[in-house]
């Protein structure tokens, strides 16, 4: 399962990112590691597991995600023993009281968490910001989640978003997404005014005024925009976080058989 390989990831990335700020007596920044991990582990990956721990879908999926789960918890404990040993002992207590031994499936262990996927990690950061859009634009067209809807089409340079498939469907409740590239959209070179502003200050404006004029000097402080156009049966909207650049139009053609699984 795609979200076991995710969190396996961020347990990888996050022993690498305890023992580097060890070795460099980096303590203070622990903490902020520590609740950035529980975060992820307890607000996606349970958030996102639960109908499979509720054997939902197929037992052996279950039987692997409680597995996960299982070394997940395990993994933590062993990384986090030296900074706040009483409570890691409290879990470990309480684990191996519910479960009395260690289940057959473990996907991992500390030893092997070393290396890790990073495409994983920085995919599912924009699936995750593409599922949270997706939710508002259906709030925001009055599309309530409960309504099936044909299909999602999605412009991104991550094509590794694509692994991610199955969840996006499942969370948005469509039955089918498209993912293309981004680069075949139309698009226009403007000033990036922000950072222009922020560099030259005064002089900025005389900037963006010969970037306007097609002075090439200063491509380096511009910025794609991507038009979108407009489709009947579609409503769309643009995401841009950092150097995340994501377009998405959602179908809002509900036909008679969407309807009636919608009811």
């Amino acid at each position: 399962n795609i979200l076991d390989k995710w969190i396996n990831a961020i347990m990888g990335q996050f022993n690498n990112d305890i023992i580097n700020a060890s070795k460099n007596y980096n303590f203070q920044v622990i903490h902020k590691y520590i609740i950035k991990f529980i975060d992820n582990f307890c607000n996606i990956y349970i958030r996102l597991s639960r109908p499979r721990f509720k054997l939902q879908h197929e037992q052996i999926d279950a039987i692997e995600g409680l597995g996960t789960l299982y070394s997940i918890i395990d993994n933590f404990c062993r990384i986090c023993m030296p900074y706040m040993p009483h409570i890691c002992e409290g879990i470990n207590i309480r684990l191996n009281n519910i479960v009395g031994k260690k289940p057959e499936t473990i996907l991992s262990s500390i030893n092997d968490l070393v290396e890790y996927n990073i495409k994983i990690i920085n995919a599912f950061d924009s699936v995750n910001e593409l599922i949270e859009g997706g939710l508002r634009l259906r709030v925001e067209n009055k599309l309530p989640v409960y309504q099936p809807l044909n299909d999602m089409i999605v412009y991104t340079a991550n094509n590794e978003m694509a692994i991610f498939s199955e969840l996006i469907c499942q969370e948005l409740n469509i039955k089918n997404i498209i993912i293309k590239d981004i680069n075949q959209l139309k698009y226009r070179i403007v000033p990036n005014e922000k950072v222009i502003f922020q560099k030259f200050k005064k002089e900025a404006k005389n900037i963006i005024a010969s970037i306007n004029e097609g002075n090439d000097v200063y491509n380096m402080y511009c910025i794609k925009t991507y038009i979108i156009d407009k489709y009947d049966g579609y409503v769309e909207t643009e995401f841009i976080n950092d150097e995340k650049h994501i377009i998405v139009y959602l179908s809002t053609m509900i036909g008679n058989d969407l309807e009636i699984e919608g009811t």
